[in-house]
């Protein structure tokens, strides 16, 4: 991540996946900490997403530590206020159910022709032999 220069991999990952790892435990996201199907479908979009060549055309949040230190105390004394109204406004500039592509209609274009899914799955290697069970 740190050597891309494409604005995307940075934020789909602060964004994203960061959400899902543990810094203290280790945990395989199965059992009781798998993933809920909402967010197995939303990390599903994000790699979708990354694997279009497709700009991320969102906002960026641009600033410096003086900024940062501004939000942050911004946001303790109006206890969130501040954060809430920024990604309000933030969602406005696309449809956000579909982030990180910015229109739907991208979203659905890339649906019905997956990157992953494309050509045989097992390019190059010998089919295997029927076991002969029933």
């Amino acid at each position: 991540m740190r050597s891309s220069i494409d604005p995307a991999i940075h934020v789909v990952y602060l964004s994203g996946p960061w959400f899902l790892y543990h810094d203290i435990m280790r945990y395989r996201l199965r059992g009781r900490y798998r993933l809920s199907p909402a967010v197995r479908r939303e990390a599903a979009r994000w790699v979708l997403f990354l694997k279009t060549n497709l700009p991320y055309e969102w906002r960026l949040a641009r600033g410096n530590a003086l900024i940062t230190i501004a939000w942050i105390v911004g946001n303790v004394v109006t206890l969130g206020l501040m954060a809430a109204l920024a990604q309000r406004r933030f969602e406005r500039h696309g449809d956000f159910a579909v982030w990180p592509f910015i229109r739907r209609s991208d979203y659905e274009t890339t649906l019905a022709a997956p990157p992953y899914l494309k050509g045989p799955s097992n390019d190059g290697v010998q089919p295997t032999a029927p076991s002969g069970r029933g």
